[in-house]
């Protein structure tokens, strides 16, 4: 369950349906715990949603789905809140990272110039597991030490701000 800014809530989960209308594995609720009907995930879920984190204007959902909506997601998708479908995140994401997935380590790499962003890498709870400080150039993030699962990288600073998700995988 994610609480989003604007007061709804982010449910996923293993299920199908939220006061008897069809929601396959996710739903989106008004404060007051009703069905927000303005968020319409389509087919859903391929399999079980088990994680999910409130990053920026949406949520990223992972695990054991291998489809969004019959859009391709291997276990990792981001679902925006004012547009209902799934966004790749990768095809052009700026700041670049990559390797992804990969054994720990990864490289971001701006195809901008100026200033600097902070990095924060978020498990799929919405914990913090790591801080960096991008100030050009090539950041090397070394995160072998996590265990194998799916992450959020945010990053935020001049004006620019946004997320991709990475997959470690010893």
């Amino acid at each position: 369950m994610n609480l989003l800014p604007d007061g709804r809530i982010i449910i996923a989960g293993e299920f199908t349906e939220y006061d008897n209308e069809p929601r396959n594995g996710i739903a989106r609720l008004n404060s007051d715990g009703t069905l927000d009907e303005g968020f319409d995930p389509g087919s859903g879920a391929s399999s079980e949603i088990v994680s999910s984190v409130a990053v920026g204007d949406g949520v990223v959902i992972g695990v054991y789905f291998t489809s969004f909506d019959g859009v391709g997601r291997n276990r990792i998708a981001r679902l925006r809140n004012s547009v209902v479908g799934v966004n790749d995140l990768e095809g052009n994401s700026n700041p670049l990272l990559f390797p992804n997935p990969s054994a720990g380590r990864f490289i971001l790499r701006s195809t901008e110039h100026g200033g600097e962003l902070a990095v924060r890498v978020h498990d799929m709870l919405g914990q913090e597991v790591a801080v960096y400080q991008y100030r050009g150039g090539e950041l090397v993030m070394e995160l072998g030490h996590l265990p194998s699962a799916s992450y959020v990288v945010q990053w935020i600073g001049n004006n620019r701000n946004g997320c991709i998700p990475i997959i470690v995988a010893h």
